[in-house]
């Protein structure tokens, strides 16, 4: 039963405030935190035990949860019989501590990460006990973690933990978080299969383009379209579509951010899908003095509507809308479509990414993680598997939140990095 539990969860997430002064003194003892959330999850609750994890954590509980904050396999487990901290370390942005866990199942191994400004619980990963757990050894072959089976070596995993507490190279450790997980200062656990969780969800399937459409082959959809709209200013009026008028103005603002973060002006308006879900950008004007024209569907606006932070999830599919604009704009869209639209979908991801970035430099509490679990989750076909989609965005939003790239260096980055990409 322990092995099904550890096949089942592994929790990273996207440290959007940094890490609180109470978690960072000497005293701190991880081992309450740690018993409220194991509580949690085994008994569905209460709701205010989940107030300990960050809120990129809490979103991602409650996506892989359906929202009921419980799994079955941990409370298969049975109930935590006895704690010991096990190793400490003190890392730049919080501590991380390794702390073996009793259950009447048997010994468990929790490596579990706090934010130190704010006591945020921001990382939890964890392995059946084997001998003496070592931080710098990271979890083992059983580690729960999309994509583990091995065990990695310091080298290979540990560049993903500094960036996560940002620790220099010459501290040797390393966490299982594989190399998808990174995103700059911070861990994002890309969700795909985990679970059952992260579904594919079915799109569009008008024709074999991916979501963007060459010149001259979007005027039935185009014609199903809305009256386009421009967004440049950010007070323009929103079509009412989501019935949550804050929402519309937000989204509004969103777009004209992402025009002027891209450098782009296209037409937005919404249609109707035929089959499945999405939303398509065309070079097609249907506004003078425009730069193209992005259709949002209706089926992909009312799906994201249930999400957490949906307007966040909503930005991150027009920001990779507006990242077909751009490669349109540019000319970069007849190198990236060539021999299929895998590539100028990788590009459009990046840009997403890039965005994201961006946002997240101004206002370090902006939830980019949705930008990754977003398109993660529209994973196959020419837009590419979860985690490539996933990795695509990553490296887009370090081009912005580490490298502070201006949107031309960045465009061609995005064009050699999707150029470099194979389906």
């Amino acid at each position: 039963m322990i092995r099904k539990l550890l096949a089942c969860l592994a929790l990273s997430c996207l440290a959007n405030i940094g890490f609180a002064s109470s978690a960072s003194a000497q005293n701190f003892d991880p081992r309450g935190p740690l018993w409220q959330i194991i509580t949690a999850f085994q008994n569905c609750g209460p709701p205010q035990a989940y107030q300990i994890l960050s809120p990129q954590m809490f979103q991602i509980v409650a996506n892989q949860t359906n929202g009921s904050g419980c799994y079955a396999p941990i409370a298969a487990a049975g109930p935590v019989l006895s704690m010991q901290v096990m190793q400490q370390a003190n890392l730049p942005l919080g501590p991380l501590y390794v702390v073996r866990v009793n259950h009447q199942s048997g010994p468990v191994d929790w490596f579990i990460g706090f934010n130190k400004f704010n006591s945020k619980i921001e990382y939890l990963s964890f392995q059946m006990a084997q001998g003496s757990p070592s931080i710098s050894a990271g979890p083992g072959p059983d580690a729960s973690g999309p994509g583990t089976g091995a065990q990695p070596s310091s080298k290979s995993t540990s560049w993903s933990a500094r960036r996560m507490f940002h620790v220099s190279d010459d501290v040797p450790m390393s966490i299982m978080v594989t190399r998808r997980t990174l995103i700059g200062g911070s861990v994002v656990t890309v969700l795909s299969s985990l679970c059952g969780c992260g579904r594919a969800i079915a799109q569009d399937a008008e024709d074999d383009h991916g979501c963007w459409l060459p010149r001259g082959s979007a005027g039935d959809i185009l014609r199903r379209a809305s009256p386009p709209r421009v967004f440049s200013e950010g007070d323009e009026p929103m079509e009412s579509r989501s019935g949550n008028s804050t929402l519309d103005r937000a989204l509004a603002r969103g777009l004209a951010t992402i025009s002027k973060t891209f450098g782009v002006l296209p037409g937005f308006a919404y249609y109707r899908e035929q089959r499945g879900i999405n939303a398509r950008a065309s070079p097609e004007n249907l506004l003078q003095r425009t730069d193209g024209t992005v259709v949002f569907g209706l089926g992909m606006l009312s799906y994201l509507l249930q999400k957490p932070h949906a307007d966040a999830a909503i930005l991150a599919v027009c920001a990779h809308e507006f990242g077909h604009i751009l490669s349109y704009k540019n000319g970069m869209i007849d190198q990236l479509a060539t021999g299929g639209a895998f590539r100028a979908e990788q590009f459009a991801d990046f840009m997403a990414g890039y965005f994201a970035g961006s946002r997240r430099l101004i206002n370090p509490d902006y939830p980019a993680v949705v930008f990754a679990t977003t398109q993660n989750a529209f994973g196959g076909g020419d837009h590419g598997t979860g985690e490539q989609r996933g990795e695509a965005v990553q490296t887009g939003y370090l081009a912005a939140y580490q490298k502070r790239l201006t949107i031309n260096d960045a465009a061609q980055e995005g064009f050699t990095f999707s150029m470099g990409q194979n389906l």
